[in-house]
C-alpha cells in the first residue's frame, strides 16, 4: 500500500472530540448516511480528501513534489471554508454534524472505496526517529506546520490531534561528518603539497609576504580580510524550495547542469585522497556542493559577471563563520582540470587505480586559502579584476596548466537559508514567502539587475 505523505490531516483524530458519542451513534448501516447527512463544506472537505491526486500521494521512495503542497493547499482551503461553516452552528447541531462526519469516515473505510486509509497509513508517527531521507524531514515538518495552522480555525471538538514529528538527528550527524572530512583534507593536502611542490604552507606564505609587487600585497591583503564571498546560484524556481529543504547537491536532487553521476563522484574521490569504496558509503547529504568564489564589493576588484550564470540568476552569498570548518575550493573547474590532465575518465573500470598524484588533484581546505593569490594576481595586473583563476609565476610546482579556469567552491554538510548572509536577484525581485523568510533570517537583500548592483528596498504597498 502506498503510504501518503499528506498525514494526519483533518480526518485523522476525530477521536479527539469533546463530545460523548455512542457506538450506534457512529456504526449504522451504509445507507444511514445520505448527501443530506453532512453540510456542504463537509462533502467538499472530505471529497478532496478522498481523491488525492496520485502525484501527490508519495511513499518513502518518491520526492515530494510540487503536487504534495498543492494538496495541502487545497485541504487546508477546505478546512478554512468548513471552519466558518461548524463557528455559524449552535452546539446541537454542530454535535449532529460530528457524528455524520464519523460515521462517513467509518463507512468509506468499511467500503474499502476511500484513500483515508493510505493517508493513515503514512502517519508521521510510522517514521522511526532518525530515519528520513534527504529532505524528507523538513519537507514533513513544512506539511505539518501548514495544516497545524489552518486545523486551528476549527473548533475544538473537531480539531485533530497532530503527533510531533520526531527530530531529524541527522543535521547534527552530516555536519560532523562534514567537518571530519575537512580535517582529513588538510592533513591529505599538506602532505601532497609539500611533496609535489618541495616546500611546506608556512613557508609558502612567507614567501608571498615578503613579496614587494602591489598585485600580491594587493591580493594577500584581500584574502587576509576575509574579502573574498562564497556564493552560489540557483535559478528563481528555487526559491520556493531552498526555504524548506536548503540547497542540495545532485546526488540528492537527481539533476544538475554539471556533469554528474558515477563520473563525479569518482573524481570527488580522487579529490579528497579517499578509496572510491569509502567516498560512495558517504552519505549523499554530507558529499560537496558546488559554488563559486567572488571579490567582495569592497574590493574594488571587477567580477566576472557571467561566471556560473547558468545555473540561475539569483545569487546566494553563504557566511563563511557558518561552513568554513567544511569548506574548500579549486582554482578552475575542478572535474575538467583532472579529466584534462590525466587519464581519467571516471568509469568503473578504473575504480580501483584512483588516486590523488600531485595538489592540484585535490580541493584545497578554507584554512589554505592564501594559495588563491598565485591565481589572483594576473587579472589584478592586467585589469584589477578576480574573473578567472590563472596560474603565474608564484604558483608552486605541481600545479598542472588546464583550459578550465573560474573560482569553484565546494561546501560539505548541510546548506540551509539561514546560513546565507546576502541574496542578490539579477531577475524578478522576491516577494511573498519567500521574502517573508529572507526578513526572516535577516538577509541582505541586493538588487543585480544593473550594474553596480545596490541594495533592494522593498517597494511601499
Amino acid at each position: 500500500m502506498k503510504k501518503a505523505l499528506i498525514v494526519s490531516i483533518f480526518l485523522l483524530s476525530l477521536s479527539a472530540h469533546s463530545f460523548p458519542l455512542k457506538c450506534e451513534d457512529v456504526f449504522l448501516p451504509d445507507d444511514a448516511l445520505t448527501s443530506d447527512s453532512l453540510s456542504k463544506e463537509a462533502l467538499e472537505l472530505v471529497s478532496i480528501v478522498d481523491l488525492p491526486p496520485k502525484e501527490a500521494l508519495t511513499d518513502r521512495d518518491q520526492n515530494v513534489t510540487w503536487f504534495t503542497f498543492e494538496y495541502v493547499s487545497s485541504v487546508t482551503s477546505a478546512v478554512e471554508k468548513y471552519a466558518v461553516s461548524l463557528n455559524k452552528m449552535v452546539d446541537k447541531d454542530r454535535q449532529t454534524e460530528l457524528k455524520q462526519l464519523l460515521r462517513y469516515i467509518d463507512q468509506q473505510e468499511r467500503n474499502g472505496n476511500s484513500s483515508l486509509s493510505k493517508i493513515l497509513s503514512g502517519d508521521f508517527t510510522k517514521i522511526p526517529q532518525g530515519t528520513y531521507k534527504p529532505t524528507e524531514y523538513p519537507l514533513r515538518r513544512e506539511l505539518q506546520s501548514q495544516l497545524s495552522k489552518a486545523l486551528q480555525e476549527l473548533p475544538k471538538e473537531f480539531r485533530p490531534r497532530l503527533h510531533k514529528l520526531p527530530y531529524d538527528n541527522n543535521t547534527i550527524r552530516v555536519n560532523a561528518s562534514a567537518v571530519k572530512i575537512m580535517q582529513q583534507q588538510l592533513r591529505s593536502f599538506d602532505l601532497l603539497f609539500k611533496k609535489y611542490s618541495d616546500l611546506n604552507y608556512s613557508t609558502f606564505v612567507k614567501t608571498l609576504r615578503s613579496s614587494e609587487d602591489p598585485a600580491v600585497q594587493l591580493a594577500l591583503s584581500i584574502v587576509n580580510a576575509d574579502q573574498i564571498d562564497v556564493s552560489m546560484r540557483r535559478p528563481e524556481s528555487g526559491r520556493f524550495w531552498i526555504p524548506r529543504t536548503g540547497f542540495q547537491n545532485q546526488y540528492v536532487t537527481g539533476s544538475s547542469k554539471g556533469f554528474n553521476g558515477e563520473v563525479r563522484k569518482n573524481a570527488e574521490s580522487i579529490f579528497t585522497n579517499k578509496s572510491v569504496e569509502d567516498y560512495w558509503a558517504l552519505d549523499n547529504e554530507v558529499l560537496p556542493k558546488y559554488g563559486t568564489l567572488r571579490a567582495a564589493n569592497e574590493t574594488g576588484l571587477n567580477n566576472d559577471l557571467q561566471a556560473s550564470k547558468q545555473y540561475g540568476s539569483d545569487i546566494y552569498v553563504f557566511k563563511k563563520t557558518e561552513i568554513e570548518d567544511r569548506l574548500s575550493f579549486f582554482p578552475g573547474d575542478s572535474l575538467n582540470h583532472l579529466r584534462s590532465n590525466t587519464w581519467f575518465t571516471g568509469g568503473k573500470s578504473q575504480e580501483k587505480k584512483l588516486t590523488s598524484d600531485s595538489w592540484d588533484q585535490l580541493f584545497i581546505p578554507w584554512k589554505r586559502r592564501l594559495l588563491m593569490v598565485p591565481f589572483m594576481v594576473k587579472d589584478i595586473r592586467t585589469s584589477n579584476s578576480f574573473r578567472a583563476p590563472l596560474p603565474s609565476e608564484l604558483t608552486p610546482e605541481g600545479f598542472k596548466e588546464s583550459q578550465h579556469y573560474y573560482w569553484e567552491s565546494q561546501i560539505f554538510g548541510k546548506l540551509t537559508l539561514d546560513m546565507v548572509e546576502t541574496f542578490e536577484f539579477q531577475g524578478t525581485p522576491p516577494t511573498g514567502e519567500f521574502l517573508a523568510q529572507l526578513k526572516k533570517h535577516k538577509i541582505k537583500i541586493i538588487d543585480g539587475r544593473q550594474q553596480p548592483a545596490v541594495e533592494w528596498t522593498e517597494p511601499k504597498k
